[in-house]
């Protein structure tokens, strides 16, 4: 219940909602021109790079957000270009769109410029409320179909630059569209309304030790949605020669996140982030991560970089390590899942074991009860000829209410073999409603005793009953043994009034069909079938 609460919490578009509506990654540091268009072509080079976050991985209908951005920059390096698409799946809520993006660049001096950009797109924006959790299905607020429609979108935003300083603000979602839908089945209508969004941030980038090029940049970022709560980001991370970067950042009130990336042959980067959720949701959310994946073409050696073959071999040897510790860590964590995947198999073996044990003693048990069966029957007939010589002795007598008493049909405990009984023969006994039918027990009892796997009253029948167990996860195990021989009408039911889990291979409408299936059941090697009728 509580985990389906949070999902509502989380995911349901309650009409009129404010909240945080545009995907939130944590790559915005690398390039921030998802959220602000000011950033096209702003590396000076033509990049194309994709981003795939996955949020919340215990939930059913977790955030998917899937980014590609490409830009570049154009007109001798005054203006600059970009295209972004757009995927995020969010419960019922899907957002599918584009835009494109446009930047000028605005020179003050040689360290200090400002950026000016504007982005216009489409947005499909579609819920499916097919999806949705809910106690009361005929909520008139519920609509019967899918609905989506597709509308403008837009976004305006500026970036000022100087030196290793960068103050940007961006305004996502600029028209603040509202969205109308009307379910024509039902005559529902709902609205959503697609919020203008505040975003602002300030970085410093400071060279920690120049020669060897390591820097590090704090970064802070801020967004603001009218009627949600405020909230902030922080960001630090430090970079190696645009080779390496390492960092963390807290997100308020949400989670902090670790990140990492590499340069693959100066034009590739790969960077992984990985969240901490914060809070009660820690508990149900699971994993939170993303990826990173960039190229940027043509891209060139800085001209203040040192062209050595020396520092090269070096930067070389440094990655080697760096992947030859990851690899180290990665074989330590993968030989504890081993071991512990050991101990499991261990454990398992000796449970099988164990109740390969009790199966025998089982069999044993119920040999002992047929034998006791038959030397029951023994005494009775003895016991009707003594009866019946005693009437022809006194043949001359006027005999009068002076027949034998019935045979008892259960087994008395005459010997010490009978408190070893089979489960299987224990609850034929127990049962008053049984005949011997040539070698085969048929019983019969009222369905209203019985209780299936969904805690329901059986339908009446003939059951093919090949074993009894006192504990459910015996019987649900020895069903799964059955269907992977071929029996796949294999189920259990519970019999209140024994206290016994009843594993049935077959439920037949006649008794002339459920004597076929105990054949078939004997001639697969079963020998402890037998026939339960339920009323």
């Amino acid at each position: 219940m509580k985990k389906a609460l949070y999902i509502l919490i989380l995911f349901s578009l309650s009409f009129g909602i404010k909240a945080q509506q545009i995907g939130m990654y944590n790559h915005y540091f690398y390039k921030p021109l998802f959220y602000n268009p000011a950033f096209a072509g702003n590396s000076q080079v033509t990049e194309a790079m994709m981003i795939n976050r996955s949020q919340w991985s215990d939930f059913n209908g977790a955030p998917q957000l899937n980014i590609l951005m490409l830009d570049g920059i154009i007109k001798e390096k005054k203006a600059g270009l970009g295209l972004t698409l757009l995927s995020d799946k969010r419960g019922i809520n899907k957002r599918n769109g584009g835009n494109v993006s446009y930047s000028y660049r605005a020179n003050f001096n040689e360290d200090m410029y400002l950026l000016l950009g504007l982005s216009a797109g489409l947005v499909n924006q579609t819920i499916d409320y097919s999806r949705a959790v809910s106690e009361n299905y005929n909520d008139p607020t519920l609509f019967v179909t899918q609905q989506q429609k597709t509308s403008f979108d837009g976004n305006a935003g500026f970036a000022f630059v100087w030196k290793g300083l960068e103050v940007a603000a961006s305004a996502p979602q600029l028209l603040g569209n509202k969205i109308n839908y009307v379910d024509n089945t039902s005559g529902v209508k709902a609205y959503y309304t697609q919020l203008r969004h505040y975003v602002s941030s300030v970085k410093y980038k400071i060279t920690i030790i120049e020669d060897k090029g390591i820097s590090v940049a704090p970064q802070a970022l801020v967004r603001i949605v009218p009627g949600a709560p405020f909230q902030y980001d922080g960001n630090i991370n430090f970079d190696w020669k645009d080779k390496f970067w390492i960092g963390g950042s807290y997100k308020s009130n949400y989670a902090a996140s670790v990140n990492a990336g590499v340069c693959i042959h100066k034009q590739l980067n790969i960077g992984y982030s990985y969240e901490f959720i914060m809070g009660n949701l820690a508990s149900y959310s699971g994993i939170s991560h993303e990826l990173m994946v960039s190229y940027k073409f043509g891209k060139g050696k800085k001209s203040d970089e040192p062209d050595t073959a020396y520092l090269a071999q070096q930067a070389k040897n440094e990655l080697y390590e760096h992947r030859i510790d990851s690899m180290h860590t990665e074989l330590s964590e993968n030989q504890q899942k081993i071991n512990e995947n050991q101990q499991k198999i261990k454990d398992l073996t000796a449970r099988l074991e164990q109740m390969k044990i009790q199966q025998q003693q089982l069999k044993d048990q119920q040999t002992a009860i047929q034998n006791n069966v038959a030397n029951n029957a023994v005494n009775t007939n003895q016991q009707n000829n003594n009866n019946q010589n005693a009437t022809n002795n006194n043949s001359g007598q006027n005999i009068s209410n002076n027949t034998n008493p019935p045979v008892n049909n259960t087994i008395t405990n005459n010997t010490g073999t009978q408190n070893n009984a089979n489960q299987n023969a224990a609850v034929v006994n127990e049962n008053v409603n049984k005949v011997m039918d040539g070698n085969v027990w048929v019983v019969t009892a009222p369905a209203t005793g019985f209780k299936n796997a969904a805690n329901a009253t059986p339908k009446a029948g003939y059951y093919v009953v090949v074993g009894t167990f006192v504990y459910q996860d015996f019987a649900e195990a020895e069903v799964k043994r059955f269907k992977s021989k071929g029996f796949a009408s294999t189920g259990w039911m519970f019999s209140g009034s024994h206290q016994y889990n009843y594993v049935y291979i077959k439920k037949v409408n006649s008794k002339e069909e459920a004597m076929k299936t105990v054949k078939e059941a004997k001639s697969a090697g079963v020998n402890d079938a037998w026939v339960q009728i339920l009323e």
